[in-house]
This record gives structure tokens, sequence and C-alpha cells, in this order.
């Protein structure tokens, strides 16, 4: 071996690498490299020079351009068996006189599991290389992440009344303690509490999903101000916002809660979430096609607050890509705001990755590509019509990409999508659970 140089697993050269970093800068290598051992990058950087590591396995990608894999802060996977069925319909019915009666009547683990092999295939297929989900039996959520190779983030909905896994609130906690001692130390499925939300679970639930947070040191997801009618309630009935409510029982006060959607403050809310250290998860597409309120995004990055991006699951949105809800994004709150500079093209790139992994609790391992924290990355073909020419890597992501020019994905360093293509799992098979569940819904 040459002298100084360091044998690591995989070396992957690019045209570019570009990561945001723990400074809240971004970093471009032109071309750049990285240098991965045992699924951690070792190193990251400029490639037109020699650099110190010789790989196993070496990939020279001159057209492709490496970002860090991105991460859906919100998701509930196994709901895309539920894809393109009661549109165009409010939240409230479409919640309750649909989705609800439907998952009373097919939802068991075998759905789950079919489910989420279909929706995590997809979110793999679109750079997503973690994903927050909230939903039942998430044991086989963490199964099929598994065989497509991808990081979950779980927790099993605890509701006031009787879901498709669990007749009282009683045994829904019983099956998050069991979820989270089963992987709380694994290394790619990371469990949580998941309360639904406050006007679905009882003030004695909601303390209870704190002191089972702190004791085993993992976030809480829940919905929150998704609606205007959730600040109604509480301002009507509480006297206070259903944020206030929460700071006022102590919720965040282990400033470890991922809130999805926050569509609807009033004004002490804001502070209330920047003190805490409240992550939240913004959902655009779902939350513009169930037409619920647009989350105060610009207002909420300027004081702090680590937005991230979900899809909400399949059911409401109707997809899973990430790209497309920063892409959104950066639209929505330019023209809600009647200001271009809003949501910048820098900013929803760093809300699909490095803001997502602090959203979610996990910007120590995921997020960025940078020394020490897990190899998960996308590779994007930027020799495409639509990208010519080409000035700025991150406004091409956020403005002209597509999901099919992500062409690579990998976790930990081992591809789970090479050359556009599952390696882990066969489309036949997902096809085949389609049409099953086509069959089965047609006949409910």
């Amino acid at each position: 071996m040459e002298a100084n140089v360091s044998k690591v697993d995989l070396v992957v050269r690019a045209r570019a690498v570009v990561t945001g970093n723990s400074y809240g800068d971004i970093a471009v290598y032109e071309p750049g490299f990285i240098a991965i051992k045992d699924g951690k990058i070792i190193d990251v950087g400029d490639a037109s020079t020699d650099y110190p590591y010789r790989g196993k396995e070496f990939h020279s990608f001159p057209n492709h351009v490496i970002f860090p894999g991105f991460i859906n802060a919100h998701t509930h996977s196994p709901m895309v068996l539920f894809r393109g069925l009661a549109d165009d319909l409010p939240l409230k019915e479409w919640l309750e006189n649909h989705i609800w009666p439907l998952e009373g009547k097919l939802v068991n683990p075998e759905f789950v599991y079919e489910g989420s092999l279909i929706g995590i295939a997809e979110m793999a297929l679109c750079g997503v290389t973690f994903f927050s989900d909230m939903y039942f039996a998430m044991e086989m959520v963490a199964e099929a992440a598994r065989k497509v190779g991808i990081k979950a983030q779980i927790g099993e909905g605890i509701l006031e009344f009787p879901t498709p896994t669990s007749p009282t609130v009683e045994h829904a906690f019983e099956r998050t303690i069991n979820l989270i001692e089963k992987f709380l130390n694994d290394d790619s499925i990371f469990p949580m509490v998941a309360p639904h939300a406050p006007y679905t679970t009882s003030e004695e639930t909601l303390k209870r999903s704190l002191e089972l947070s702190s004791k085993y040191g993992v976030p809480i997801h829940i919905h929150l101000a998704e609606e205007k009618w959730e600040l109604e309630k509480f301002l009507n009935e509480k006297n206070r916002s259903s944020i206030k409510y929460l700071d006022d029982l102590g919720f965040f006060s282990n400033r470890n809660v991922i809130a999805a959607h926050v569509n609807w403050l009033d004004e002490s809310d804001y502070e209330i979430l920047a003190k805490n250290n409240v992550g939240v998860a913004h959902n655009p597409r779902s939350n513009m096609k169930l037409a619920t309120g647009i989350c105060p995004v610009p207002r909420l990055l300027d004081i702090g607050v680590s937005v991230g991006l979900g899809t909400d699951g399949a059911s409401s949105n109707n997809r899973l890509s990430v790209l497309g809800e920063a892409q959104t994004a950066s639209l929505l709150h330019k023209i809600a705001n009647k200001e271009p500079t809003f949501v910048s093209a820098k900013q929803a790139f760093l809300m699909a990755t490095l803001l997502g992994a602090k959203a979610v609790k996990m910007e120590h391992r995921i997020g960025s590509l940078e020394k020490g924290k897990d190899a998960d990355f996308i590779l994007v073909n930027f020799e495409r019509p639509h990208l010519y020419p080409c000035f700025d890597y991150i406004s091409h992501l956020i403005y002209a990409v597509k999901d099919s020019d992500i062409e690579y994905v990998y976790v930990n360093g081992k591809p789970v999508v090479f050359e556009g293509k599952l390696v882990n799992v066969d489309l036949k098979e997902l096809k085949s659970i389609s049409d099953k569940y086509i069959e089965k819904i047609s006949k409910s």
C-alpha cells in the first residue's frame, strides 16, 4: 500500500458533493469524494487532487452529484394502500367517514407490512434514507424497512379510543413499551412514543407519553395544530391554544418532541416551540390537498426552530417524495407571503436534510455528509436536458431535478437503489401486493 494511504471499504468519486454542515453552511466539493468504512463517513472532500484513501470498492460518477439522503420527518407508510381513495374531501370528513372505517376493516399486521413495503420502496426510489412513521403494528414497518434497506423511526399510534391493534389506551402503551425495548439499541430502527394528537388523547395519556419518552430517552411524535378547528376548540374550551395547553402540561419539557403540521399558531406559541427545541415536520402537499392550512415556516426558521419536511401518508398526498415536498415548500411560501426570498432553495435543501435530521432528533447520525456520520447519500444524474445549463446544484435540486434523476441511494455505505432500481425488493412483489388490495378494498 502507498505510504500515508488509508484502506477503507468504499470510495465514491463524483462530479460534485454538496452538503450542509454542523455550522449551518453548505459545502460544495467539485469534483468531490466520500470515503466510507464500517458504514460511516471517514472523510469527504475535494477530489481534484489526490486523496489519501483507497477503497476495497471504488465507484466514479462523473455525471452525478452526491447529496445527503433525504429525511421524511412525518409519514404513515402503510397508508399507501389507500392511495387515491376519498380524494378532494375536508380532513375531518376524509378521516372519520372514509379512512378510519377502512382501517377498522382492513388494518392488521399483514396489511401494515405489505403497505409499508410499497411505501418504503417508493421512498427509497425518491432518495429517502430515513423516515419517521406513526401508525399501528409498527414492528411490521420495521421489518419492511429492513428489507428495503433504509432507516426508520417508528411509534405505535396511541389514541383514547380503540385502534386496529389496541382495544384500549393501556394496550397501546403496552405495545409502545414493547416496541421501545425491542429496538432501543438498534442501529437502523429507532423507537419513539406517538400519542396521536392533543384532541384524541387525554391529559393523563399525554403525561404518560412524556414519562416514557424521558425514561427511555426517545422522542415523542405528535400531530399538532394541524387544523383551524383545533386551535378554536382549545381556545374555546381551555382558553389557550393546543400548543400552550401542551406546554402547561410540561409536555415539551424534555426537549424531545417532534410536532407534525403546526399550521395554526397563537402568538405565544412561537416562543414555546423555540425555547423547547420542538422539531416541526412541515407537510406542504398534504396540507394543501386537504386545505388544512400553511405552516408559518419562514417565521419558525427565523426564530431558530428546526423545520423538516414530511410527506404525511400517501392517502392524503398522494406521493412519498421528500424532494417533491422541498420543491413545493419553497414555492408555497413565496406565493403565500408574496415574498420571493422566503424559503430559498438553500433553506428547502436543508429542510430536506440537516434541518430534517434536527427536527427528528437524529442530527448526530444523519442529515449531512460529515466525518463520523452515517454514510447515507444519494447520487443525482445531472446529465439531463432539463438540468442544462447548471450554475448552481442546489438551485437545480429544488427547482428542476425530478425524482427519476436520483439513480443511486446508499444507506450505511450499502446501495439500496442502484442504476435506478431497488436492490433488495422485487417490483413484481409490490405489484402483487397492490393487486391483492385493489380486490380487497373494492369489496369493502
